[in-house]
């Protein structure tokens, strides 16, 4: 009787521990707002996986709180520097919103990556790059609370994309 019990408790215990390596990947939150009301932020929300391949379908939702400015549209992008500190910037626009159908409520959108060589190049040493979001035509040396990344590193062997935040 006490195997049997031992090994109900091992059996239960290795399947929770699978449980959580299984469950691998990030939620990332990401709120632009000025900050000068309360309830004034929009925010785009997504879950990645932590290896990505050709055709990864990336699911970003938008919302907009009550006092959000959207007299505006909001820009999801991916970049190679960061957005707020390098004096070279450039980004890959991966979809944008209107302010006027967030007022309506939360937009989704589907950012495929049909081939993952079209963005990153091949790389074994471990390499940054950005997810971002920012409302269109703000300035990046402006108002920094318009502006809103999360960071990762990379490496990718021209198959596999492998990401760590």
């Amino acid at each position: 009787m006490k195997k049997l019990a031992k090994f109900i408790l091992a059996a239960i215990f290795g399947t929770v521990m699978l449980c959580f390596a299984a469950c691998g990947g990030y939620d990332v939150t990401l709120p632009i707002g000025d900050g000068s009301k309360e309830n004034d932020s929009v925010t785009a929300a997504f879950k990645i996986d932590e290896t990505l391949t050709d055709g990864y379908e990336l699911k970003v939702t938008f919302t907009a709180e009550s006092e959000a400015d959207l007299s505006r549209d909001f820009i999801f992008a991916l970049a190679f520097s960061d957005p707020l500190f390098s004096s070279q910037y450039e980004e890959n626009v991966l979809c944008s919103v209107k302010g006027s159908a967030l007022a309506e409520g939360e937009q989704k959108f589907a950012v495929k990556f049909d081939s993952l060589s079209d963005y990153f190049g091949e790389t074994g040493e471990a390499k940054k790059f950005y997810f971002v979001l920012h409302a269109d035509g703000t300035d990046r040396s402006g108002n920094i609370t318009e502006w809103n990344s999360s960071e990762y590193s990379y490496t990718f062997d021209g198959k596999k994309l492998k990401l760590t935040k």
